[in-house]
């Protein structure tokens, strides 16, 4: 009779060790999820937006631009055309010409990744697809090496411009050479 009373009393011990043991690492589990989910992201900009925005309006500033166009990574980056436009137009930025390329070639490729591949920026309008092409153009005369290479693509299929197999070989040759950062 003791021996099933020890066996009994052992199995109740062991049940409960067990039984804490899961809820302990439930608990454990929820708290590393409720972290995963609160945690900041990378791409939180150091100054707040409102600064970030009067500083780029106001003075053009290149690296507050820098650091709003990492925050829109975490959001839908064709959303940072104003800003790209803005620094192109206003304050003559190299890169920002082509970022305005890249944000309407994300936004015709937003629901349809199948031009990504090749540079397609067949989803969009004409019009728009004339003023991607204008943009890029001005960032490969400002000498940067991405838009040559992109711009050279298209020359050599006569894709959106006309085809020129000469000078798409020439831009393409210069976006391999090294140079200063534009950005």
């Amino acid at each position: 009779m003791k021996s099933k009373i020890f066996i009994a009393t052992l199995f109740f011990i062991l049940g409960f060790i067990v039984h804490s043991f899961l809820i302990t690492r439930k608990q454990n589990r929820e708290k590393e999820n409720f972290n995963l989910y609160t945690t900041k992201s990378m791409n939180e900009p150091v100054h707040s937006i409102g600064e970030l925005n009067d500083s780029i309006l106001k003075a053009g500033r290149r690296d507050y631009y820098e650091e709003l166009q990492i925050s829109y990574l975490d959001r839908n980056s064709y959303e940072f055309l104003p800003w790209a436009l803005l620094m192109a137009n206003k304050y003559n930025d190299t890169g920002a010409y082509l970022d305005v390329y890249i944000c309407l070639f994300e936004f015709s490729n937003l629901y349809d990744s199948t031009g990504l591949e090749s540079w397609s920026l067949d989803n969009l309008d004409k019009k728009t697809q004339k003023m991607a092409i204008e943009y890029l153009i001005k960032a490969a005369e400002k000498g940067h090496n991405q838009a040559k290479e992109i711009l050279g693509r298209y020359y050599l299929e006569g894709r959106y411009i006309e085809k020129n197999i000469a000078l798409g070989n020439k831009l393409i040759k210069e976006s391999k050479k090294p140079t200063c950062r534009f950005r």
